[in-house]
Parts: structure tokens; C-alpha cells; sequence
């Protein structure tokens, strides 16, 4: 069995379809979905506790470190917007691999004490509104 491909994540992008904001990335934590477990154990049940699926999923969220540029802060009051998450084309590709989805920016901070000639950086958390789960679409 092969194994996977790694890919680097220089060259990721963001960007927001509503508000057109957009920003340098630095780093992505994609948080995944969580779906609620359910105990349905009860007084004749021996050996092990039991367990089912809850029927509603947590979108999760996108922590994202960016380059803040004080004259483009993160739109917090936008409305959920479309956001677009682009990976690196990988080797011998021709697109990278994206997520898409609805969602807001749940919170922003900026830090600029990095210290002498070091470039201001900030990070912010979209909440994926969970009205659609953000999508995946394959690289080429």
C-alpha cells in the first residue's frame, strides 16, 4: 500500500464572497465536525454501556492565522458569507484541493509585538453556520 501524498501548505489562500475580504494565511487548523453521542444504556444493560449516534452534526469551526493589515481589519459584523479555503496545487497538478462553505467570523485578535521590523499578524475562528456542511473538493 502506497503511501499518501503530503502536500506543503505554502500557497493556501482564504477568501470571503460577500465582504471581498481577504488576507495573507499563515496557518489553518481545519476543527472537523462533531456529532453528538447519545447513551441509550440503561438498568438491564451488562458488560459495556451503549451508545448511538445523535442525529445533528457541529460543522466546526476554521481557525485561521493571517498577515493583519490595520487598514483591512476582518469584517466580525459581516452576515454569513461564502468562504473559500484554497489549498496548494500539488505537485504535477493543476488546482488545489478547496472547502467551501457558509459561514462568519466568530472572533478576530491581532498581535504587533513581534518586535522590531517583524510584520503585525492576526488570527480569527469562522463559525460555519451549518445551514449546508462545508464541502470538499479534490485537487487536479
Amino acid at each position: 500500500m502506497a503511501l499518501p501524498t503530503t502536500v506543503s501548505a505554502q500557497g493556501a489562500t482564504i477568501a470571503l464572497g460577500t465582504s471581498s475580504w481577504t488576507a495573507g494565511v499563515l496557518g489553518i487548523s481545519v476543527d472537523g465536525q462533531e456529532r453528538a453521542v447519545k447513551s441509550v444504556t440503561n438498568l438491564s444493560t451488562t458488560g459495556y454501556m451503549q451508545f448511538k449516534p445523535g442525529s445533528l452534526v457541529n460543522p466546526g469551526t476554521l481557525p485561521v492565522r493571517f498577515q493583519f493589515d490595520p487598514d483591512t481589519p476582518p469584517p466580525i459584523t459581516a452576515v454569513a458569507e461564502t468562504i473559500t479555503l484554497t489549498f496548494p496545487t500539488p505537485a504535477g497538478g493543476i488546482s488545489g484541493a478547496t472547502l467551501i462553505g457558509t459561514g462568519f467570523i466568530a472572533s478576530w485578535s491581532a498581535d504587533g509585538n513581534g518586535g522590531d521590523e517583524e510584520e503585525m499578524t492576526g488570527e480569527l475562528t469562522i463559525q460555519w453556520d451549518g445551514n449546508t456542511a462545508p464541502a470538499w473538493t479534490a485537487s487536479t
